[in-house]
């Protein structure tokens, strides 16, 4: 069992659990990283910055390459369960979809008002059932993309804008099976402090704290 997390000198760190020592630290990027992303089998890491994307080999816990795209700088980056597809969201508001482990773009999409302007991105998450990825904009409208099709579906607004972190967007599962509509569920920490679920692509709340909340984390059925 590992922790695996970044620290302000660029660098990764993983963590035994039990001996709570360093197994290894690896270092190849060159500016602050803002997302690890774990594939959904456990055999790679993807680390991501604003110089360059990494994919890197968890057995051996060696780089495998970089894959840096032009002009995007990189800002999160989510599998899809089945482990075939990664999502790269921009800082400039690019959504990226990559053939795994190829990392071939599949598509690269744009997200637009009813207006036909381009919508400033804050963050992504996909649903647990893989058929939904949500991205959120810096004003908490919320747009729910099918990633059969590649089109976006619906839009809704959160009450509050999303909060900074990058960790307040998480996928859930929400219901008494696996085949339940309810699993294409969101969990949200709000600029208001509040912790909120949703079900996607409806955009029904399902489920609102009614404490301040600062941090969450998602182990299952369980918040």
């Amino acid at each position: 069992n590992e922790v695996i997390f970044a620290t302000k000198d660029h660098s990764i760190h993983f963590i035994d659990v039990m001996s709570k020592e360093r197994i290894v630290k690896l270092k190849a990027h060159k500016h602050a990283i803002s997302c690890l992303e774990l594939h959904p089998r456990g055999t790679y890491l993807v680390s991501c910055s604003s110089d360059v994307c990494i994919l890197w080999d968890m057995k051996t816990r060696n780089k495998i390459k970089n894959f840096a795209m032009m002009d995007f700088q990189a800002l999160k980056a989510c599998f899809v369960p089945d482990g075939n597809t990664l999502i790269v969201l921009s800082k400039s508001s690019e959504i990226l979809l990559l053939h795994f482990p190829t990392l071939q773009v599949r598509s690269r999409l744009i997200c637009t008002s009813h207006e036909g302007s381009k919508v400033s991105l804050k963050n992504l998450v996909v649903t647990s059932s893989g058929k939904y990825f949500v991205v959120v904009s810096h004003d908490g409208s919320a747009y729910v993309w099918d990633l059969v099709s590649e089109s976006l579906i619906d839009e809704f607004q959160l009450p509050s804008a999303l909060g900074d972190n990058l960790s307040a967007l998480q996928p859930m599962y929400f219901g008494q099976t696996q085949k339940e509509p309810e699993s294409h569920c969101i969990a949200c920490l709000c600029g208001d402090s509040q912790l909120r679920v949703f079900q996607v692509p409806e955009g029904l709340l399902l489920f609102s704290c009614d404490v301040p909340c600062h941090a969450f984390s998602i182990i299952g059925r369980r918040v």
